[in-house]
């Protein structure tokens, strides 16, 4: 499996959770929802929205577009984040149980994402366990798509050939 960013943390999860995953890659990947929560307006305000749908008082799936402050806005995301779940969703808290070869694209410049708390801490988490390399690209969350989408597009294949073919 090779997942990008909230995608990067949704396959440590799924690697660790079945038993069919042989290898993954995690690219740029999001471990915690804490700057995403931070930038919806908090706990408080996920805490209100579980309320509120299960009381039926708003839509139980989100609607249209949330607005999302600082770092978050400034890059120019929209979109309408299920906070109250996503609060809760931690993939890193899975990293324990990965026993599948992993290797995560970072980006040093990450402006969405913390590499200590997120790729850099499941790293560090199964580094001694299972085949793991950690690589950091010098440029930002999104530069990766551009900048360096042939260069981690080669490592992954690699990855792949490497991990599949034994």
């Amino acid at each position: 499996m090779w997942g990008t960013s909230y995608g990067g943390g949704h396959v440590v999860y799924v690697a660790a959770s079945d038993k069919r995953v042989k290898c993954i890659v995690s690219q740029v990947p999001s471990m915690e929802s804490g700057r995403i929560i931070s930038a919806t307006g908090g706990m408080k305000t996920a805490d209100k929205k579980a309320i509120q749908r299960a009381r039926g008082e708003i839509d139980p799936v989100p609607q249209g577009f949330e607005v999302f402050r600082g770092l978050l806005y400034a890059t120019g995301l929209q979109g309408t984040p299920y906070i109250a779940r996503m609060a809760q969703y931690k993939p890193v808290d899975f990293a324990d149980r990965l026993n599948v070869p992993i290797l995560i694209i970072a980006a040093k410049k990450d402006e969405l994402i913390d590499n200590e708390k997120n790729g850099g801490l499941v790293y560090e988490i199964v580094k001694d366990k299972v085949p793991a390399k950690y690589e950091l690209f010098n440029m930002t969350h999104f530069q990766i798509y551009v900048n360096g989408l042939e260069k981690a597009r080669g490592m992954a294949i690699d990855w792949f050939d490497e991990h599949l073919r034994k």
